[in-house]
């Protein structure tokens, strides 16, 4: 029997109750075989689940940026799924500035910006959504995909498998006013054939009860955590271990 995409989404939230004020949302829509044309009622049914008066992020993430050398607050599109970039172009309120790393927010109730050089660092939005009680929700995805914080707490210990870049090109901010500050990126380095390691982190957030898991029409995920848990876990971790998150060789 062949069930309506939507349909399907919908019944993937049913029952979905978040205590948080604020929730960033990953998604992963190929699972549900949704069109673009969907996406109009997706958000209705995202925003109605969550709560219409909850503070609801998005990333914007713009990859192209390594080689385009230019970003636009109004005109760089998201390329983290075609669900964020809707969500940035017709719903959110306000876009956090950061060449590659930005997000998009909507019904900003605790002024979350980004005032940070670094993707993750001290001032960052991701700081921000890190270390404060923010529900980390993923649809479709698991925490391969559906969990941009774990970088929060690499940077936060200063992993030995990645190091800052410098981010260079052009950044324009929302009055399309040439932004005069250097970005970077804590990044794996080239060449040091290092992998992340999800499914061991995952198993470990959901055997201390941090990370909540149900799969739906047998194969796809919906995950939520509170993330200032998960980052304190993820932190003790690292600490202990800097390649927790990688393939050990």
């Amino acid at each position: 029997m062949i069930i309506d995409p939507v349909k399907m989404f919908a019944e993937c939230l049913d029952g979905l109750y978040i205590d948080e004020d604020i929730v960033v949302v990953h998604t992963r829509l190929i699972p549900f075989k949704i069109k673009r044309e969907n996406l109009e009622e997706i958000c209705e049914i995202l925003i109605d689940k969550i709560g219409k008066n909850k503070t609801i992020i998005m990333p914007s993430f713009t990859y192209s940026f390594s080689k385009k050398k230019i970003w636009s607050y109004h005109k760089s599109k998201s390329q983290a799924g075609m669900l964020t970039e809707y969500f940035r172009e017709k719903i959110a309120d306000e876009r956090t500035i950061h060449p590659i790393h930005s997000v998009t927010i909507l019904n900003n109730n605790y002024s979350i910006s980004h005032n940070s050089q670094s993707s993750f660092g001290k001032g960052s939005a991701w700081e921000f959504i890190c270390l404060n009680d923010v529900c980390n929700l993923s649809i479709g995805v698991g925490l391969n995909g559906g969990a941009t914080i774990c970088h929060y707490s690499e940077e936060f210990v200063q992993v030995n498998y990645r190091s800052y870049i410098k981010l260079e090109g052009e950044i324009f901010d929302k009055n399309n006013v040439k932004v005069d500050k250097t970005f970077t990126y804590y990044a794996r380095e080239d060449g040091n054939n290092v992998t992340n390691n999800w499914g061991i982190c995952e198993k470990d957030l959901i055997k201390n009860n941090i990370m909540k898991k149900k799969i739906f029409f047998k194969d796809i995920p919906v995950c939520y955590m509170n993330s200032k848990r998960a980052t304190k876990f993820l932190i003790e971790k690292l600490s202990d271990d800097k390649k927790y998150l990688v393939e050990k060789e």
